[in-house]
């Protein structure tokens, strides 16, 4: 039952929050008055339900039930701001103070799923700037002081501007803040405040063309001191409340023209004069070509549509902390710009997780996890498994190769994922991992003569297993054996179920060309899956499937080594 309520919780999720917006538009439709009225008392029901839905699948899922204890203080919190602003604020604006409660529990929620301890820490920040909200329009309007000191607003707001200029730290190249006494300052979070202040009071009650001018050249000044701080966020946000603050005071269209051709004439001139512009208008338009840096963010979001498709994976199943929570929306096939992987004969596998992805050979769920992996540490762990290093042999061999850096290309980084392109290992390397796995993770140096003896049959030289070293922790081995017995028992191995012994392994199905179909076949396993005695490893050149032509061979060796020890 509790599976139902929590995958269903996500689709009645969405169809409430659609519910609510389209509720919102609607009342555009009439004017004030009861129809409003019974508007906003469904967005208050609809709010409260995606509040419950929300925390309850938050409970569910992780089985704590601190979630619920907090919900209810925070659906307190949002009924009584609804109802407290609306008994001391009479002409409140009732709609934009629904979409704030709506927004705000969201939000909330959304932190809980992140840090339970932040999400209580933001809910006190909350509250307290509740209480400030609600004091000081009430003092702004009883005390008329605050009118008369208009342009003392602008000082302090270009002031703490010009200090931040001068004195302010460069932070990814803007200067943003500076420090005091170990503490460091925001100024222009301040001056945003000070800003507005500032434009209620040039045009309460005179807006001839002449004060717009004045307050526009103000206006301008705040923005050119944040553009030379290159500060360029700031001063978009500046410049836009400028517009709109006019446009509100005077209902003239032309200033809202003019603000728009304005703001289109300045973007045009900080594309050609910054080059942090520049690039960030270059990875809006092909984020692909720049999914190591400016270009991460949006392939992300991608990532995470592609993923989670039209409804998400649901609340605590988004991008995971550990693999247990991976989920994967497979069609087929994993696109990253013009680069294309595919699951083997095209199969779409549906809904993955990670442990489904490893046992049905996924390459489409690999290659969006191999594009989502820190390329340091991935190639730390090639490293770790010997690739790129000599192997602990006597024999001759070929050394193993697979190098993951920042200068990868997708297209390489998603064939290096699913174990293809430029990555090359050899049998006898394969074997030596899938021993160390069997072996708790540690891994004995491979020996081929067990011992030397003359024609009269005296040993005259023996030779016995010594460690080499681990090459990954138990709790990794015990991780990866449990994945290989999946593959057995339910994915693309499953010629060696249901045997008198129990078998683990991973199939391959190596493409050497753009020939559909042109694979080489490959497997890798031990036996008995519980407590391993032998490993093979297979590969049959230009077969097909692993699972078709290389698990065969592997039963046929496990039946040999186990009826021989009858």
């Amino acid at each position: 039952m509790q599976e139902y309520v929590i995958e269903l919780s996500k689709y009645f999720i969405a169809f409430f929050i659609v519910l609510y917006t389209a509720s919102c538009f609607y009342t555009f439709r009439y004017p004030v008055g009861e129809k409003h009225r019974g508007v906003f008392i469904l967005q208050d029901l609809l709010m409260f339900l995606v509040q419950v839905l929300c925390f309850l699948n938050l409970s569910l899922v992780s089985g704590d039930f601190q979630y619920l204890f907090f919900f209810a203080f925070i659906l307190i919190f949002l009924f009584a701001t609804i109802t407290m602003v609306s008994l001391i604020y009479e002409n409140i604006n009732r709609l934009l103070l629904n979409n704030m409660c709506m927004l705000l529990g969201i939000g909330l929620c959304i932190v809980s799923r992140l840090s339970f301890g932040k999400a209580i820490r933001q809910y006190v920040i909350v509250l307290v700037s509740l209480i400030f909200s609600l004091l000081v329009p009430y003092l702004l309007g009883k005390i008329r002081f605050f009118k008369k000191i208009t342009w003392l607003y602008a000082t302090l707001g270009i002031a703490l501007l010009s200090t931040v200029l001068i004195l302010g730290e460069v932070t990814h190249g803007s200067k943003i803040s500076f420090s005091l006494g170990g503490i460091t300052f925001q100024p222009s979070e301040f001056v945003k405040i000070l800003f507005l202040f500032f434009l209620a009071g040039a045009l309460w009650e005179n807006v001839s063309f002449q004060r717009v001018v004045l307050t526009a050249i103000i206006a301008g000044a705040h923005v050119v001191i944040l553009v030379v701080s290159k500060d360029l966020g700031s001063a978009l946000i500046f410049f836009v409340g400028f517009v709109f603050v006019v446009f509100a005071a005077t209902r003239n269209y032309l200033y809202l023209l003019a603000g728009l051709v304005g703001g289109g004439a300045a973007s045009y001139l900080a594309y050609q004069l910054f080059d942090h512009v520049r690039v960030r208008v270059l990875a809006w338009q092909d984020p692909w070509k720049y999914i190591d840096n400016k270009g991460y963010q949006i392939t992300q979001s991608l990532f995470a549509i592609g993923s989670g498709s039209w409804f998400g994976m649901g609340l605590l199943k988004g991008n995971p902390t550990t693999y247990q929570n991976y989920s994967y929306n497979c069609n087929g096939s994993f696109r990253v710009g013009d680069s294309k992987i595919s699951c083997y004969h095209g199969s779409s596998h549906g809904q993955v997780s990670f442990q489904k992805s490893f046992a049905k050979s996924c390459n489409s769920s690999f290659a969006n996890i191999g594009m989502s992996l820190d390329r340091e540490a991935f190639q730390e762990t090639l490293n770790d498994l010997l690739f790129n290093k000599d192997l602990p042999l006597t024999l001759n061999y070929a050394k193993s190769s697979a190098i993951v850096s920042e200068s990868t290309p997708s297209a390489e980084m998603m064939q290096t994922s699913i174990g293809q392109g430029k990555t090359q290992i050899t049998p006898m390397h394969l074997n030596m991992i899938t021993c160390a796995i069997a072996n708790d993770g540690v891994l004995m140096k491979p020996y081929v003569i067990d011992h030397v003896e003359n024609d009269e049959g005296t040993v005259v030289k023996s030779f016995k297993a010594s460690e080499y070293g681990r090459l990954m922790t138990e709790d990794e081995s015990a991780i990866l054996k449990q994945l290989m017995t999946d593959v057995v028992e339910e994915g693309t191995a499953s010629k060696l179920r249901g045997l008198n012994y129990t078998a683990a392994g991973k199939t391959g199905s190596a493409e050497y060309n753009n020939i559909k179909g042109d694979s080489h076949a490959w497997f890798t396993g031990f036996a008995p899956a519980e407590d391993p005695e032998v490993c093979v490893t297979i590969i049959v050149e230009g077969a097909g499937s692993g699972g078709d032509y290389a698990v065969p061979i592997a039963r046929r060796l496990f039946d040999a080594y186990f009826n021989q020890k009858e």
